[in-house]
């Protein structure tokens, strides 16, 4: 899945191809030719969900797949290393007027990781090789 291959070990052509493009972006002194303002990676969660990313996730812990609740709904994935919940509760209370915000599973979660905000999630985005990560 090229949204969750951002590290060196799990590279798909796609990934390798962006991480080559920003990685070309900086200067011969190795200082970021651009400043990131913000990178939001805005996609909905679909039943592959059930069938790709939560069992290789589990296999990957090294724990069997149990089948969870599948989000209906908009919500945010943040970087527990660089929360910026400030931010991203101004974004979840904007995307409210137009559309619904997923609620957490009957344990408090989305996707299988605790809820810290409305619509809000926060994981180790480098270690799991998200592409917010590469920003």
């Amino acid at each position: 899945d090229p949204n969750r291959s951002f590290k060196e070990e799990n590279e798909t052509e796609e990934s390798k191809a962006l991480m080559k493009f920003l990685d070309g972006l900086n200067s011969s002194d190795n200082q970021p030719t651009k400043k990131w303002t913000v990178h939001l990676d805005l996609h909905e969660t679909t039943d592959t969900d059930a069938t790709e990313f939560r069992p290789a996730k589990r296999a990957e812990a090294g724990l069997p797949y149990q089948p969870g609740m599948i989000p209906d709904g908009f919500y945010l994935v943040g970087d527990s290393e660089n929360g910026q919940l400030d931010f991203q509760k101004a974004i979840i209370q904007n995307v409210k007027k137009v559309t619904h915000i997923a609620p957490p599973d009957k344990e408090g979660n989305i996707i299988d990781e605790p809820v810290v905000g409305d619509g809000i999630i926060l994981v180790p985005a480098k270690k799991l090789g998200l592409c917010c990560s590469v920003t």
